[in-house]
C-alpha cells in the first residue's frame, strides 16, 4: 500500500503544505496552501531526466505561476529519487505582495529539504518488477 506523509513550512501567516506519496519507488508530492489551495502547474522528473513543468490556465485569463513552487522542490530532490517524481504546486493568499511571494519561493525551499532528508532515509520496499519477453513489435501486429 502506498505510503503517505505530510510536512508543512511556516513563516508569519504563511502556511505551504507539501503531501508525500510513495509508490513503489515513484513518488508524487502536492504543494499546497493559501486561501484558495488548487493544482496550478505539474512538474515531472526523474534522478537522470531533465524536469519539465506544465502550468494551467487561471482564473484570469493568465496562466499560474506555481511551477516555481514545484520546480524549486524538484531541483532539491532530483538527485536523491529513486524513480519518477510527479509534483503538483496551488498556492494562492488573496491580496498577496511580491514580499509574501518571496517568502512562499523560500517555503517551498524548507519543504524541499524535509522531503529530501525524508527520502534519503526512506526505506523502499517490494522487489524489482518482473517483464514477460514478448517479440518483435512486427510480430505482434494484426495482419
Amino acid at each position: 500500500m502506498p505510503e503517505m506523509k505530510q510536512f508543512e513550512a511556516i513563516e508569519n501567516d504563511f502556511i505551504l503544505t507539501a503531501n508525500l506519496r510513495v509508490i513503489g519507488t515513484d513518488v508524487v508530492i502536492s504543494i499546497e496552501g493559501g486561501t484558495h489551495p488548487h493544482v496550478g502547474a505539474v512538474t515531472m522528473l526523474t534522478a537522470s531526466e531533465k524536469l519539465t513543468t506544465h502550468t494551467f490556465p487561471s482564473h484570469d485569463g493568465r496562466r499560474h505561476k506555481d511551477g516555481a513552487l514545484g520546480e524549486n522542490v524538484a531541483h532539491i530532490l532530483q538527485d536523491v529519487l529513486q524513480g519518477s517524481a510527479t509534483i503538483t504546486a496551488g498556492v494562492h493568499f488573496d491580496g498577496i505582495s511580491w514580499e509574501g511571494i518571496q517568502v512562499c519561493l523560500e517555503l517551498s525551499k524548507k519543504l524541499g529539504m524535509q522531503l529530501r532528508t525524508y527520502l534519503q532515509a526512506y526505506e523502499y520496499g517490494g522487489s524489482a518488477p518482473l517483464y514477460q519477453k514478448l517479440p518483435p513489435k512486427e510480430q505482434c501486429s494484426e495482419k
